[in-house]
This record gives structure tokens, sequence and C-alpha cells, in this order.
């Protein structure tokens, strides 16, 4: 199960709830967009757009502490960017997604969202 932390998103808003809930919720929107964005480029073999969007993915990860994807999302970067190891880049990608949608259960939960 993927791991996350508001630690660093309440630090950053002083503490109010509503605010780390209201980017919460952005991230809710934005986050899966990403993932079936690179999930397309992988698709269609645009490695380098996988690359990009893996990149724009991370600092989100990295808002929330979401340390075991973040060296995922980083791996397909480098390599999408790259256009290397795309058998990587596959496996890679079943990780990340998968990852991402067990944090962002616990995150909805945690923040009763």
């Amino acid at each position: 199960m993927a791991t996350f932390s508001t630690d660093f998103m309440m630090e950053m808003m002083d503490g109010n709830v509503s605010e780390v809930k209201e980017i919460a919720k952005m991230l809710l929107a934005l986050g899966p967009e990403m993932i079936d964005e690179i999930g397309l480029a992988i698709k269609n073999e645009d490695w380098v757009v996988a690359g990009d969007t893996a990149h724009k993915l991370k600092t989100s990860l990295k808002m929330w502490r979401m340390d075991d994807i973040i060296d995922i999302a980083i791996l397909i970067e480098k390599n999408g960017r790259n256009n290397i190891n795309h058998e990587n880049i596959l496996e890679d990608f079943d990780k990340l997604k998968k990852g991402f949608e067990n944090a962002i259960l616990g995150l909805k939960n945690q923040l009763e969202i």
C-alpha cells in the first residue's frame, strides 16, 4: 500500500485543514488525469510525453510525501525522456498507477473528502 503524509501540506497551510482539503481535491482531480495521460502516452509509444507527465506528477507526489511511488515516477520520467527501457516503463507504470490509487484512497479517508 502506498504511503502518504499530510504533514508538509498542513505545515504549508499553517494547520488550516480546509485549505489542505481543497489542495487535496485538486490532486484528486488532476492526479488521475496525469496517470491517464501517462498511460495514453505509453499506449501510443510517446515515451517523452510519458516522461514529461511523470515529471509533473512527481511534484504532487512529493508535496504529499508519497515516497514509495516518487521513485517510480522518477524512473518513468528518466526512461521516457531518454526514450529507453520501454519494458521498464510499462512495468513501472502499473506500479505507479496502483500505488497512486492506494495513496489517494488513504488520503480521502484521512481527510474525509
